[in-house]
């Protein structure tokens, strides 16, 4: 019930201030002076208006009674609009009574009066610029329509205007009469002003509203009519498309009833304005659900033409197939009957289709014209490659004939026999073929007639190259056997050569180096045999009156691969010698580099002063000593002298990581002394002017001794150990020099305070102190008194809208 009380206290409230409004503008109405000849001015550097908004304002409002410069920017670029305002007073011709500003970015507008007629005029009726807006400007540029916003500005403030009393009133209750009728009047005319616009806003709505009703019937027209033309599962389709457009012209008219109850009212302007926006923009969305019906429709309509065009094609296709068909048959005299029966169960299929009136229902069409399309693509491929048969069964039996005649002229020419290969054979089975090609052909057999042409080409090509590769055998064979033939025969007659390499091989090294080499010539000189008589085989079969050259080439490829075998063991029994001589070498080289390598690490061990032992790396040289004579004896066991150098090299490699170690250890020794030892005398140096003993100097140098003495020993942990010691040496003696270096500072403030009574900085928090006195903003201290921010300022302070000082104009962000 308070709640309810309370809303209706509030509307009374609101409609008593709009009432009391309408009585002050009519009384300003007698207030403000008259001006004729005023008009407005446009510069649209922001792009808020068309060039036809900008015109119309300008002529519309040519004769107002107040000069209004409007300008815009696209952004204010971090600068207030008021001050900007400002600027745009300074840098306009005088004369204008008001200057309007307006931001696109920020989206900010602002009043700067000029005039104090126009300021007058205003704030008669209301206390801030801010409320002018609000009851103008806002509605419309909420809704994007910034033009029609200044419009509404405008007209507000050329009724507002107060006309100067020419003479005084002679009496209160005169004065009083003249304030009220002029207060209706005005009041009148302002009620009558807001609801012609409301009406005009109404208007706009309702038109569009119309338009999309109106747009709605040729597409329901459209689909009436496709409904009415078509069959089967195509009607269905444009019945739900039908009904679907139907609901959308009674949704549509029933919204445009709604719109026709709705008055314009004379007060809650913001609330109507509201309401017509949120209907402005379901019609726009209607607009867009009629697009897409609309689209479906015209795509449906489409497929219907692209499905009529296919079934046309398709069947002059077929005709073409049909009528060439007839010509082969007449050309050739042959009847062709199985391509005859293909042709009638295609032909009779279209014709069902076209009796099927198939342009009423093209859906079903479709679907029919998928499983008919093969059909017609299958006979119309029979018919070409029946056309191509025909052409190329007479120049079939003209190469069938060459072909023969060839191979009779090489086979002659050759003196070949026919034994494994019978080329005329294959080519009295291609007569064969192409007699039955000639059958299929007659009778329309495309597919058996393929079949017999291919059979007949590879015939061909079988016999003309079975021939030459029977010819390519031989020739190959013919050249490889003398030459396997020679080389086997120069196996066999090795002997002597072995003797003479066993000898060489016995004086040298020991047996078990070749002891295995006679039974491998034993094996090579075998298998030489073998392959003698093999060759023998071959030739036999390669003879004329034979001539079996497959069976000849088997044999050839055998022995080929047994020829490389016996390479092998050929290289084994006469290039042992060469490579045992060859190892014997690389073990010589080892051998001294090794003895280099031992050297090497001897003067390492001098030159470093190391004390390791070096009785292994005296027994690894004297080793290496041995072998280098024992290589030279003859016969030489080569893999125990190899077994040996392996030995010999696996001590000298432990030999010398043990040296790297140790040198590595004196290095690292080093570097940890020299560094403490640097940082103990720079620090001495300061300790060394003091009057006292220096105990630090007398720990460095124990230290020192023990670091000479285990550095003359090897023991390089315990020079890092030391090093450790005197580290700490150091630290202790810094932390004595800082505790020196306080006590020195101390003394000297304690001096300082003696001479000057007080410390060195000013007053304290008075005076020239940093807290206090003068400063750049003002009277006193930093923290308080006037400066350059305070007071007034030339119309205003604050932020773009805020508050303070005199400030005269208002804006608004929409």
């Amino acid at each position: 019930m308070k709640e309810e009380m309370y809303f209706t206290g509030g509307m009374c409230m609101k409609r008593l201030r709009n009432w009391i409004c309408t009585i002050l503008l009519g009384s300003a109405l007698f207030a403000v002076p008259s001006n004729t000849f005023a008009d407005v001015t446009i510069e649209d550097t922001g792009q808020f208006f068309t060039d036809s908004e900008t015109t119309s304002l300008e002529e519309e409002h040519s004769d107002a009674a107040f000069n209004y410069y409007i300008y815009t920017v696209p952004s204010l670029e971090g600068e207030s609009i008021e001050d900007l305002s400002y600027e745009v007073e300074n840098q306009a011709s005088p004369g204008y009574d008001a200057i309007l500003v307006l931001a696109m970015d920020e989206s900010e507008v602002y009043i700067n009066p000029v005039s104090a007629g126009f300021e007058e005029a205003v704030l008669s009726l209301f206390s801030s610029y801010e409320g002018l807006l609000d009851e103008t400007f806002m509605p419309s540029a909420v809704d994007g329509d910034v033009a029609g916003g200044i419009d509404e500005l405008i007209r507000y403030t050329e009724a507002s205007r107060s006309e100067p009393a020419e003479a005084e009133s002679s009496g209160a209750a005169t004065f009083f009469f003249i304030v009220l009728t002029g207060a209706a009047g005005a009041g009148g005319f302002f009620l009558l002003f807001r609801h012609r616009k409301a009406k005009r806003r109404k208007s706009e709505v309702l038109k569009k509203q119309k338009q999309v009703i109106s747009g709605a019937y040729p597409v329901l027209n459209k689909a009436d009519d496709k409904r009415e033309l078509t069959r089967g599962k195509t009607k269905e389709v444009f019945d739900h498309l039908f009904v679907q457009v139907q609901t959308f012209i009674s949704e549509n008219e029933k919204r445009e009833k709604e719109i026709v109850k709705i008055k314009p009212p004379f007060f809650n302007q913001l609330s109507f304005h509201s309401n017509m926006t949120a209907l402005d923009g379901d019609a726009a969305g209607e607009d867009e659900r009629l697009a897409k019906l609309k689209e479906e429709i015209e795509r449906l309509i489409e497929k219907e033409l692209r499905v009529g065009t296919e079934f046309n094609e398709l069947y002059g296709r077929f005709e073409a197939s049909e009528k060439r068909l007839g010509e082969l048959k007449e050309q050739s005299g042959f009847p062709m009957a199985n391509l005859d029966a293909d042709k009638n169960q295609v032909k009779e299929l279209l014709i069902e289709l076209k009796a099927s009136d198939y342009s009423f229902d093209y859906l079903n069409t479709k679907d029919a014209l998928s499983s008919i399309k093969p059909e017609v693509e299958s006979f119309t491929d029979k018919v070409i490659v029946q056309e191509k048969l025909l052409n190329e069964i007479s120049h079939l039996e003209e190469a069938i004939n060459a072909t023969k005649a060839d191979v009779k002229m090489v086979i002659d020419r050759e003196k070949l026999k026919i034994v494994e290969f019978n080329p005329l054979g294959l080519l009295q089975e291609a007569e064969k073929t192409n007699s039955e090609l000639r059958e299929h052909i007659v009778d329309g057999g495309v597919a058996a007639a393929v079949r017999a042409n291919d059979r007949i080409k590879l015939l061909i090509k079988e016999a003309k190259e079975g021939i030459q590769n029977r010819i390519r055998i031989r020739e190959r064979i013919v050249k490889q056997l003398p030459v396997f033939e020679n080389t086997m025969q120069s196996y066999r007659a090795q002997e002597s050569n072995f003797s003479a390499e066993i000898e060489k091989l016995r004086s040298s090294f020991s047996e078990q180096q070749w002891i295995e080499l006679h039974s491998t010539f034993t094996d090579l000189s075998a298998r030489a045999g073998q392959g003698i008589q093999t060759v023998e085989k071959i030739n036999k079969l390669m003879a004329n009156d034979v001539q079996r050259y497959k069976e000849a080439d088997v044999m050839t490829e055998s022995l080929k691969k047994e020829m490389d075998f016996m390479e092998k063991l050929y290289k084994e029994c006469f290039f042992t010698f060469d490579r045992l001589m060859e190892e014997k070498g690389e073990a010589k080289q080892t051998i001294e580099d090794m003895k280099s390598q031992v050297d090497s690490l001897f003067s390492i061990i001098e030159d470093e002063r190391l004390p390791d032992d070096t009785s292994e790396l005296s027994v690894i040289k004297d080793h290496l000593e041995t072998l280098s004579k024992e290589i030279n004896t003859l016969p030489l066991d080569l893999t125990a002298m190899e077994e040996e150098i392996r030995s010999q090299r696996k001590g000298l490699r432990k030999v010398s990581g043990a040296v790297d170690k140790r040198v590595e250890e004196k290095r690292r020794a080093e570097r940890e002394w020299r560094e403490v030892e640097g940082s103990f005398i720079t620090a001495d140096k300061k300790y060394g002017f003091s009057m006292f003993s220096n105990p630090y100097r007398k720990r460095f140098k124990a230290c020192e001794d023990n670091v000479n003495e285990a550095m003359g020993k090897g023991r390089y942990e315990d020079v890092v150990a030391e090093a450790r010691v005197v580290r700490q040496i150091v630290r202790e003696l810094t932390s004595e020099l800082n505790r020196r270096d306080r006590e020195r500072n101390a003394r000297r403030r304690t001096t300082t305070v003696r001479r000057t009574g007080g410390f060195p900085t000013g007053g304290g928090r008075s005076g020239n102190s940093p807290f206090g006195g003068s400063g750049p903003f003002g009277k006193g201290s930093n923290r308080g008194g006037g400066g350059s921010f305070g007071g007034g300022s030339r119309r205003g302070g604050g932020g773009s809208f805020g508050g303070g000082g005199s400030r005269r104009g208002g804006g608004r962000k929409f």
